[in-house]
């Protein structure tokens, strides 16, 4: 009933329900997996019964014994695991993006307000420069969205990952051609030649927010005038190659006679290149903005590093609950644990012979529970991070090994500090009792 209360508390709460609806989802699924897992392991492990190694063959009995803490310690580590191998390796497949691919494709500045008579000057200068490897341009306005089809903007709800493309001012501009790399996911690009109403082409995953598709109209206020446009192509936007993006493309015809200005993208071969550039179009143009991309970059890692410090605190506060868990599993068993200690103590075990016992039950449960986590954790990332953040996957494997190997060492000291005061008790007084 908690657990039903607390998933309830959860979605109820949260602005974004179908994310909240996802983890609680995803949980519940992890939570049978680790279930299931436990009660095969310790049937499987019941079969096992030509285990010629002594050592090993009493840490499986220990296992699948009656009342033994297996199935809680796998549980209660599997989850936390989970959790923590999760966040550790979309965090790292963000840091990768940031430190080292996005800056190899991203243009090293963004020059905005250039004005139409200064393009060719601008274009000549920074075409004169040495390693300037390319320079990109495009008109843009401003406007801001008022209506979608019929419905006043403030009256639509848009998801609240979309919220920021219809509040607010957004960059507008217009082409005849389609760009080289635009991948259109519904509808068709105007002709070149196009000289009909207007039409726009719209972000897919924007569309998908406010719920529109090719044939619905979006009016925009463009310096104090509406104007209506149809959606004409839907398509796909790599944001992370932090080219030149809009949300909003228009046709021909529309937004030619409006004022406004240019924004271009250099793509310098080298730091030097890139300090000489802004140095000169600033001192040549003062009006123009100089927009660092790798001063960009380094204010989302910071920002990063905030959040992945947080996250992880969280999780690391579940793993902790997880072992809190085992402490009182290992509590309830520990008069058991005496005993049993005794008993090998009496029939000649070595306190190294008794502690290799134990130490390979906790290692087995430990792995095996590692073994799962991983592979769990390691399909959620996938999912979370090409699926949900298209972007490419890339598995850690240092960033799995450390992770585990801590929780792993943590777990199993804390199981052999319990043995280890068991094993300092009297034999007689024990038997006694």
């Amino acid at each position: 009933f908690l657990i039903v209360l607390l998933a309830s508390l959860a979605v109820l709460t949260t602005e974004d329900r179908r994310l909240a609806i996802s983890f609680v989802g995803g949980a519940v699924f992890i939570f049978i997996i680790f279930s299931f897992f436990s009660k095969g392991l310790i049937g499987f492990l019941k079969k096992c019964v030509s285990i010629k190694y002594l050592n090993t063959r009493l840490a499986v009995a220990n296992i699948y014994r009656p009342g033994s803490p297996a199935s809680g310690i796998i549980l209660s580590l599997g989850l936390g695991l989970t959790l923590l191998l999760t966040i550790v390796l979309v965090e790292s497949n963000m840091r990768r993006q940031l430190e080292e691919q996005i800056p190899e494709i991203a243009p090293s500045y963004f020059f905005i307000d250039i004005q139409p008579h200064q393009e060719r000057e601008f274009t000549n200068v920074v075409q004169s420069m040495p390693g300037i490897i390319k320079i990109e341009k495009t008109p843009m306005v401003r406007g801001r969205v008022v209506r979608i089809n019929d419905t006043s903007v403030e009256r639509v709800k848009p998801d609240p990952d979309i919220a920021w493309a219809i509040n607010g001012d957004r960059g507008l501009t217009y082409m005849s051609k389609k760009p080289p790399k635009t991948k259109l996911t519904k509808g068709l690009w105007w002709p070149t030649d196009y000289k009909g109403p207007p039409l726009i082409s719209l972000d897919a995953n924007v569309a998908r927010g406010i719920r529109v598709s090719v044939g619905d109209t979006i009016t925009l206020n463009i310096l104090g005038q509406e104007i209506t446009a149809t959606v004409g192509s839907l398509r796909y936007i790599d944001w992370t190659n932090l080219e030149m993006n809009f949300v909003f493309i228009f046709s021909p015809g529309t937004l030619e006679t409006a004022p406004h200005s240019i924004i271009s993208a250099v793509y310098a071969s080298n730091l030097e290149a890139e300090e000489n550039l802004q140095k000169t179009v600033t001192d040549l143009f003062p009006n123009v903005s100089a927009i660092s991309v790798k001063n960009a970059l380094e204010n989302a890692n910071r920002i990063l590093t905030a959040i992945s410090v947080a996250i992880k605190l969280t999780a690391l506060v579940t793993l902790l609950a997880g072992i809190l868990v085992l402490i009182g599993a290992f509590g309830a068993q520990q008069q058991k644990r005496i005993h049993d200690a005794t008993i090998y103590k009496v029939l000649g075990g070595t306190r190294k012979r008794i502690l290799l016992t134990y130490l390979i039950e906790y290692g087995l449960l430990g792995f095996l529970s590692a073994f799962v986590s991983i592979i769990l954790a390691s399909s959620v990332s996938w999912v979370i991070v090409s699926k949900i953040m298209k972007t490419d996957f890339s598995l850690s494997f240092t960033a799995i090994f450390f992770t585990t190997a801590i929780s792993l060492v943590l777990t199993i000291s804390l199981g052999l500090f319990r043995t280890w005061r068991s094993l300092g008790m009297k034999a007689s007084s024990v038997l006694r009792s």
